[in-house]
């Protein structure tokens, strides 16, 4: 994680987060200004006459029970000490319920499953942290700055890795060992997903540690979700625990590199500065894919991207219906709506990395980055 991204985590308030535990003071004018925005007062109007924001606490609850039924299910077959066979489909398994679990939560974090504060830290902290070994508040944290300020490379914690450059202003960050791996990301980065999910969890373990004190909950969950693992160790031994950890991470950060990269890379990239309205930010900075009910399963209902960051406080499983409204929204004003299927989509994300990696400057071309505007007050 780059210095900036761990100062946008911890200290920056931002004016445009207008929903979620992160919104404050300083953006209800941002939230004002949508209240009043007519064209996205009509769009609302359009999706609720297609059901879109129609709650379904049911059809939340059958998640919930059976991705962690799945989860804990597996893991318990996987104390037996099963065969080869079996601790790899174990292994498969939880990491696929794990992924799924986590969208149940993310679906909480943003209010689509209740308002009820208490819940919604029930089933963040269930599945992220304790499941997870992530941290709920960590992933409020990141998802809220990512939501508002998508693509936004001073802003958005989802533009600033380390390692690997997103656009072409994360170049003037790179410096050494940093951009001989950008140069090469285009081959590399397919080659981590397995390693993903590892470095998601020390960002998140990292983020508990720097803000012990509005994470102390998380601190404590995450000893449950250590304490749950090293039954594996005592059952299967050091070797047989640990690496099945490792094969469950790796699944995880596998079903992410397939899912996650394709909703915004290689979209429009800006800065705070020329940030657009919301949505036109939200609609160009983020890619649909073509839907089918398998697809929707499969990609947990985030291949509806638009309509998820246009109105990320509908229930998941309702995406599917927004589709066609924005679609026809979008035409009527003239912005536009990218729609495609997954192998144009990973052909697009593959070529927008392999541009970064060729035109990456020199050192010596890419001047300071002026951050002087990024000092705000702290994050409350």
């Amino acid at each position: 994680m780059t210095r900036l991204a761990t100062y946008i985590l911890d200290d920056f308030v931002s004016p445009k987060i207008i929903t979620g535990p992160h919104a404050s003071s300083a953006s209800q004018e941002a939230a004002d200004a949508l209240h009043r925005d007519p064209q996205y007062q009509e769009l609302l109007r359009r999706l609720a006459s297609v059901r879109f924001f129609d709650a379904s606490p049911w059809r939340f609850a059958w998640r919930i029970a059976l991705f962690a039924l799945a989860y804990l299910g597996g893991f318990l077959y996987l104390l037996t000490g099963p065969a080869l066979p079996g601790m790899v489909i174990a292994c498969c398994v939880i990491g696929f319920a794990h992924v799924h679990g986590a969208f149940v939560s993310h679906d909480a974090g943003h209010g689509a499953i209740t308002k009820n504060k208490l819940a919604v830290a029930m089933i963040g902290q269930f599945f992220d942290t304790f499941l997870g070994g992530y941290s709920f508040s960590y992933f409020c944290r990141n998802h809220d700055l990512h939501h508002y300020h998508c693509n936004e490379f001073d802003r958005d914690p989802n533009t600033m890795g380390a390692l690997f450059a997103l656009n072409e202003q994360a170049y003037r960050d790179k410096t050494g060992f940093t951009r001989m791996t950008t140069r090469v990301q285009h081959i590399l980065i397919p080659m981590l997903y397995p390693l993903w999910s590892f470095a998601m969890r020390a960002d998140g373990i990292a983020y508990v540690l720097r803000n012990l004190r509005k994470t102390r909950v998380d601190a404590v969950v995450l000893l449950g979700h250590f304490a749950l693992w090293s039954l594996a160790i005592f059952y299967l031994g050091w070797w047989g625990g640990v690496l099945s950890y490792a094969a469950v991470t790796a699944v995880t950060g596998i079903y992410l590199g397939v899912i996650i990269p394709v909703n915004h890379v290689g979209m429009s990239t800006l800065d705070s500065r020329t940030a657009r309205s919301f949505i036109a930010q939200q609609v160009t900075t983020s890619r649909n894919l073509t839907a089918s009910p398998l697809r929707d399963f499969f990609f947990i209902g985030q291949n509806a991207q638009i309509e998820h960051h246009l109105v990320p406080w509908a229930p998941t499983f309702n995406l599917g219906r927004g589709r066609k409204v924005v679609r026809e929204f979008c035409r009527e004003h003239g912005i536009d709506y990218h729609e495609c299927t997954y192998g144009d989509a990973l052909r697009e994300v593959h070529h927008h990395f392999a541009r970064m990696a060729r035109h990456t400057p020199a050192l010596s071309d890419c001047p300071a980055r002026d951050r002087s505007d990024h000092m705000l007050p702290r994050a409350s």
